[in-house]
């Protein structure tokens, strides 16, 4: 069976939130990340439509302390508690940095994910959307 994905995915789990347009929060783990979207399970069902933007926080632990790394997203798979979501971009460049950082050091082949990640970029930064 042949790969459609563009984006090679990595099993990490991170701490993660979305924020709908309603207001409403969602806490859960990731699955799986890519430079194009993310994998997740919910500590409950969201209530959340196929193709619907919501805010999303991806926590990265530094110490003691968390690093918020904040995209605007799309949901693309919808399995009860586990959702899908395709990234449109990440708010600013210091957070693109710290998930490239992210992504190539739990990668088992990091010069093949940065190759890949010049072919298909998968999200773009902020230029001054609003979430």
């Amino acid at each position: 069976m042949e790969e459609k994905r563009k984006n090679k995915r990595i099993p990490i789990t991170l701490d993660i939130q979305i924020i709908l347009s309603t207001g409403e929060k969602y806490k859960g783990k990731t699955i799986n990340l890519s430079f194009g979207g993310v994998m997740a399970r919910f500590q409950e069902n969201v209530a959340i439509k196929p193709e619907s933007l919501c805010k999303m926080i991806l926590l990265l632990e530094a110490g003691e302390e968390y690093i918020e790394l904040n995209f605007k997203a799309k949901a693309v798979h919808i399995k009860e508690n586990i959702l899908g979501f395709s990234f449109l971009y990440i708010i600013d460049l210091d957070g693109y940095k710290h998930f490239k950082n992210l992504m190539v050091f739990n990668s088992d082949d990091p010069d093949e994910l940065l190759n890949e990640l010049e072919e298909h970029p998968g999200m773009l930064i902020d230029k001054g959307n609003k979430l």
